[in-house]
This record gives structure tokens, C-alpha cells and sequence, in this order.
């Protein structure tokens, strides 16, 4: 097969103007006649049974002038396959995110007859796929998955526009072009910005890509798929503190609370120093006595009418000693409980 090379003069030299073959994918099967190639139509997975596709991907290994050095290209065998996946989901903060715990392959224990039926033009892929893995609630049962022969063959023949496929230059400073759908009225051509399957890219990870893709089309199918009840998410709260901001207001409150105790013990044995109430509530309840109500009206008005002047009348109370008006002790009256 040839995976790399160019389109050499005349004498067989090599100059600027000779077309070279960068990338070329070859299916392991003939386009035509779906007749398989090494026999089961694989080269190294020959134990995957009914796979979707299968065939080598080469590359020029340094750009256009490695292929003009005859050095040899980079090659991958490319298979992608039915299986059947145990995931574990998880959603959070918006983000579902699913991680692969278990994977089952359709490994083929027993030689099994090409799946593909060529008659004429017309084509036919006849087995029903099948695939079993174990149950989870039930480890002693197997659960079986299936995919038809009509949905198997709609997927199959789209890798037939790429297998296979051309990607060439006319020389070193052209752009490269991709030729593909090599179907007998004529391929299709396009430029494309950058071919994921050129070395060096990745192209593992390239087909674990396109699996993806197709898997999650065959997942969102709602004909076929089947919605289960259940919480999708459960809720958890979280407390975070941030103590650098907490320091100001503790540290106020420690020195209040120290404030208050230093305090508390200054004043303990002060035994000298009154406390009371600053409040006029005994004055009025109980009144002024006789004697300091005649000294309190001191003057008289022009018509006659005495007034009084407030700044005669001096009242303290002392915590010990009662009421002192007007620089003499006179006794308190019995007064309610809470007034001193």
C-alpha cells in the first residue's frame, strides 16, 4: 500500500513542483466490494467483533519535506467499536461531568462470518448487534444491550465519505487540499485550516473525540432512550469564615469585656463613693416639705402673683444621708422599692 510518497519528474528527481501525499486513510475493507482486508478486516484488533469502522490513518512524519527525505510516515489503525460503559455522573455548580468506571467491549470469542452482503450495487449489513454486561444491583445477571442492523448500517457508511481519503500538496508552498468521497462519479476537494489527522497531532485523541460525538448522538436519541426518576442533585451547605475580618470586632469585644472587669474590681472597695440614680421621679411623687415650699416662692410679679425661683432650691440625694436641700439634711420619705 503506499502511505507516503510524491510525484517524482521524469528522470525520477525531486523538485519544488512534484505533488506529495501528506495524509492517507485507508479503510480495511474496499469500498466497493466490503470485501475485508487481512482476512477479518483488521490488522491488530482482530478479536473486536462487527466494528464501525477500522482502517490506517498515515502521516508524513515532519511536513512536506520529510516525504521528499523518504522518511517514513507515522501510522495509527484506528477502530472505533460498540461497547457498552458504566459512568458515574455528577452535577455541580452547574457542570455535569460523567468518569468511565467500567468498560465492556464486544470481544468476539469465536470466528464469526463477514458481516457484509454485496450484490450488485446494492449492499446489505445483516447481524443485529449485541452486547451484555453485568448488572449492577444484580452481579449474578447480565443486562443486554442491543443496536439494529438498519441503525448499525446508517452509522457505518458515513466513515465511508473519509475511508478513504487524500490529503496533498502540489509542492512546498501550497496549501494543501483534502480529497475525499472518492465515490465512482468523482471526489469531492476542499481546503481545510488545520487536519487533526497530520502528524504531529494527536490522533488518539482525535478518535476518542468523534467516539464521544457519536455516542452522545446515540444517547440523545429520545425514541430510544428511557428517562428515569430520581434527584439529579442533592444539596449541601458549606460555612466559610473568614477570620481576618472577625479580628477587629473580638478584639473590641475583649477589651470591653476587660474594660468592664478592670472596672468592676477598681470600684469594689471603694466603700466612700455614692451611686445613685440621677431622677426627678421622688420630687414629684412626694413633693418638696413644707418649710422649703414657703422658701421657694421668694419674689413677686407686678400684679401680685408669686413666681418661683428654682435657683434657691438645691435637692441632693445621697446614698447614706437622704435628701440635702438648701445645705440642710432633712430625712427621705419611704420611697418605692427602686428608688435610693
Amino acid at each position: 500500500m503506499l502511505l507516503s510518497g510524491y510525484v517524482a519528474g521524469e528522470d525520477g528527481t525531486t523538485n519544488s513542483t512534484d505533488e506529495v501525499l501528506l495524509v492517507r486513510m485507508i479503510p480495511f475493507a474496499d469500498l466497493n466490494t466490503k470485501e475485508p482486508s487481512y482476512g477479518t478486516g483488521s490488522f491488530a484488533f482482530k478479536d473486536i467483533r462487527y466494528p464501525i469502522a477500522d482502517g490506517l490513518i498515515a502521516s508524513a512524519s515532519n511536513g512536506v519535506d520529510s516525504v521528499y527525505r523518504n522518511e517514513p510516515p507515522v501510522v495509527h489503525e484506528c477502530m472505533l467499536s460498540w461497547c457498552v460503559r458504566r459512568v458515574r455522573s455528577s452535577y455541580e455548580w452547574g457542570v455535569y461531568s460523567e468518569s468511565t468506571e467500567e468498560t465492556f467491549l464486544n470481544i468476539a470469542t469465536e470466528p464469526d462470518p463477514w458481516p457484509w452482503t454485496v450484490i450488485d450495487d446494492f449492499f446489505t449489513y445483516w447481524p443485529n448487534i449485541t452486547l451484555e454486561a453485568p448488572a449492577v444491583d444484580f452481579p449474578d445477571t447480565n443486562v443486554t444491550y442491543s443496536v439494529w442492523n438498519d441503525t448499525a448500517f446508517q452509522i457505518m457508511v458515513v466513515w465511508d465519505d473519509f475511508f478513504p481519503s487524500f490529503y496533498t500538496a502540489t509542492d512546498r508552498d501550497s496549501e494543501p487540499v483534502l480529497r475525499f468521497k472518492d465515490y465512482p462519479n468523482g471526489p469531492t476537494t476542499r481546503s481545510i485550516d488545520s487536519n487533526p489527522w497530520l502528524a504531529p497531532k494527536n490522533v488518539t485523541r482525535h478518535m476518542e473525540g468523534l467516539a464521544s460525538a457519536l455516542t452522545n448522538v446515540m444517547r440523545s436519541n429520545s425514541k430510544t432512550t428511557e428517562a428515569l426518576l430520581g434527584e439529579a442533585y442533592n444539596q449541601e451547605k458549606f460555612v466559610h469564615i473568614n477570620w481576618p475580618w472577625l479580628i477587629f470586632p473580638l478584639l473590641l469585644l475583649l477589651l470591653s469585656l476587660v474594660f468592664l472587669v478592670a472596672t468592676i474590681i477598681k470600684t469594689s472597695n471603694d466603700t466612700d463613693t455614692g451611686f445613685w440614680k440621677t431622677s426627678a421621679m421622688p420630687t414629684l411623687m412626694y413633693g418638696l416639705p413644707q418649710d422649703m415650699r414657703k422658701d421657694s416662692i421668694s419674689t413677686t410679679s407686678s400684679d401680685g402673683t408669686p413666681h418661683h425661683d428654682p435657683r434657691k432650691v438645691r435637692i441632693r440625694l445621697l446614698p447614706k444621708q437622704g435628701w440635702r436641700v438648701s445645705g440642710q439634711v432633712q430625712p427621705a420619705p419611704t420611697a418605692p422599692p427602686g428608688f435610693i
